[in-house]
């Protein structure tokens, strides 16, 4: 299990899963994602409420985002490089979330 009730971070991940949880719960939110092929300029933080990074792992070269909610979006592949080592960069702030994903190196 990488969440509990008693620990609720924005970011979780373990090997190819990750965990998004932001403030936003009760109202629409904006949610762009960004699947790079090299890494972004360094992290800014300016406008941002929360930034976090985190490693995530595809195998099998698919990244695919999954939303709970009643949402019928659906979001290409992330995993743009294939099988391997990402970085998942998130920047939230109410009601806007931005998920940057690039490559990290290949898995091991």
């Amino acid at each position: 299990m990488i969440w509990n009730a008693g620990s609720v971070d924005t970011l979780a991940t373990n090997g190819q899963l990750a965990l998004i949880f932001t403030p936003s719960q009760d109202w629409a939110t904006c949610v762009t994602a960004k699947a790079l092929r090299s890494a972004p300029p360094p992290l800014r933080r300016k406008g941002w409420d929360d930034v976090v990074e985190a490693d995530i792992v595809s195998e099998s070269g698919h990244l695919m985002m999954q939303t709970l909610s009643a949402s019928k979006v659906r979001f290409p592949n992330l995993a743009r490089s294939g099988p391997g080592r990402y970085r998942l960069r998130l920047y939230t702030r109410p009601g806007v979330d931005l998920i940057l994903i690039y490559p990290a190196g290949r898995a091991a």
